[in-house]
């Protein structure tokens, strides 16, 4: 699993030792015919459906241009289908700013406080988006019970309400 994955309508924050903020790595921008555009496909790339189409076709770890263009979506059909998505989207971002987490990395060149974000917070917000989603490509009750259970249930091999003590992301 790698939690690293992000797709944001925001940068994080990084700082360096001397507090001064630096741009994330690894940071790619995507631009949209719109506003509402964007909100629907930051929805979209932010559902469990998504992460399960980036396991399936890549490495996990890593979103090529390739991935984000053969992902079907057509922002406009899904606004048409879901006008209160930006609202969703919204709700969303957020929801991801105010879970994060500030955390301190030291390493031998410097010392770095990166907004960590945290998307477990966020569940309930992304099942919606995934609800909406399963109406978008006709997904069946069982196919979006899969989808929003795939990581607990079929990724990790847990059962939904199995109490392990562990974390998740």
């Amino acid at each position: 699993m790698n939690a690293f994955l992000q797709i944001l309508d925001f940068v994080p924050e990084v700082r360096d030792g001397k507090g001064k903020l630096r741009a994330p790595s690894e940071f790619k921008e995507l631009c949209f015919a719109s506003r509402d555009h964007s909100a629907a496909v930051f929805c979209c790339f932010n559902s469990s459906l998504f992460r399960w189409f980036i396991d399936v076709v890549t490495d996990g770890s890593h979103i090529n241009r390739r991935e984000i263009n053969n992902f079907p979506v057509d922002p406009k059909e899904l606004l048409s289908i879901c006008p209160d998505i930006v609202t969703i989207a919204n709700k969303l971002s957020t929801s991801l700013k105010s879970n994060s987490q500030h955390r301190t990395m030291r390493y031998k060149h410097d010392t770095l406080t990166v907004q960590c974000i945290i998307p477990k917070y966020s569940k309930p917000i992304i099942d919606d988006i995934d609800s909406i989603l399963a109406k978008y490509y006709g997904l069946t009750d069982e196919e979006l019970d899969f989808i929003i259970n795939y990581d607990i249930k079929y990724r990790l091999g847990r059962d939904a309400g199995e109490e392990t003590g562990e974390e998740h992301t």
